[in-house]
This record gives C-alpha cells, structure tokens and sequence, in this order.
C-alpha cells in the first residue's frame, strides 16, 4: 500500500504543471507577545508615505481596512450592540485626502464582526492607494483597495473611559478567502492581488 502511495505521488509530482509562473508576494510581519498577541504588519499609506499604521493581519477574516479621517472608536458598555459613554478620536490613521497616489473613493456599505460581534467595524466607502512597509527592503505595493472605517462599536467596560485609543487595532489585513454572499465584507486583499 505505502509503495503504491509513493508511486502515485512520484508520477504527481513530475507530471508536467499547466499552470503558469505565480507571482508572489511577501509581507514583513512582527509578532506581538504579551496578553493579547497578535501577528502585525506596519503599514505607510499614501504618496508621501504616512506615519504606519500598525495593521492586524488576520487569517480568519476576509476583510482589508483601515481607519480614515474623523474616525471614533466607541466603548464602556457591556452589552451587544450598544454603544457606551466612551468615544475616542482614531490618532492613527490613514489620511487618503493627503495622498497623491490615492484614486477616487467609491461608496461602499463596509460592517466588519469579530469576537461574535463584541466589536463591529463600519464604513462608507473604500479607496486604492500604494502603501508600503517600515521595512523598506519590501517593495511598495500600488493601486491597492482598501476599506475606510470611521466607526467601531466595542464590547467592554472603560470605567472613566480611561482605555487608550492606542490600544484598540487601527486596521486588519485579513487573509481568508471571502465567503460568496456576504455583503460588507469587501474588499479583499487576497482577492485583489489576483487581479
């Protein structure tokens, strides 16, 4: 049996491929330790690069974006769906009206869900743009789409609001491939480096 197995993947693996070249792309992570850790990539939007935004790379999301102009963050309610006494102006952000890399915004109706709804991400509309890393050995990469959020609703109490804006995530970069039927959840990084 297993001499039949390794037959089968020896003719497999010479059999000649009719795909063509794939282009690749890399990403420079950083992996952050401590009680909430997360893998990260520090993205420079725009033409002249911004200050980064530290972007969450994700695999179980589809979604790409970013916070934008005027953005809040809302918290200190302990219940679903409601908002709390506590709003934060976004200091980290990608400001698209200063690039002038940037193409046309388009409107779009962008809701983001994580942790079973404990934080919902909405926006208006996306935009293309270049953005690339801190590490500047990795290429930038131009005309990119991306989500423009300017509210997100969190789950948890902030007594006094005394949570930091810092210490919320600015943007996700998600890798999953995008679930058909699902409204809001565009667009997609993994999808738009195919085109």
């Amino acid at each position: 049996m297993f001499s039949c197995l390794l037959i089968l993947a020896t003719v497999a693996a010479a059999a000649p491929s009719s795909q063509q070249d794939v282009k690749t792309y890399a990403v420079p992570l950083s992996f952050k330790y401590g009680n909430y850790p997360r893998i990260t990539a520090d993205l420079h939007w725009g033409t002249p690069a911004q200050n980064p935004v530290e972007a969450i790379v994700d695999t179980g999301s589809a979604g790409f974006w970013v916070y934008g102009p005027n953005s809040i963050i809302n918290d200190g309610s302990n219940l679903l769906f409601q908002q709390g006494p506590c709003n934060k102006s976004v200091k980290n952000l990608y400001d698209y009206r200063t690039s002038s890399s940037k193409k046309a915004r388009k409107t779009a109706d962008l809701a983001y869900a994580y942790r079973g709804n404990g934080k919902i991400a909405a926006g208006g509309y996306t935009i293309n743009d270049t953005f690339s890393f801190a590490n500047k050995k990795w290429p930038a990469l131009n005309n990119r789409r991306v989500g423009i959020v300017n509210f997100t609703l969190v789950r948890q109490l902030d007594e006094g609001c005394k949570i930091p804006e810092s210490t919320f995530d600015h943007s996700i970069l998600g890798l999953a491939a995008p679930k058909k039927g699902l409204a809001g959840m565009s667009p997609s990084f993994r999808n738009d480096l195919k085109a």
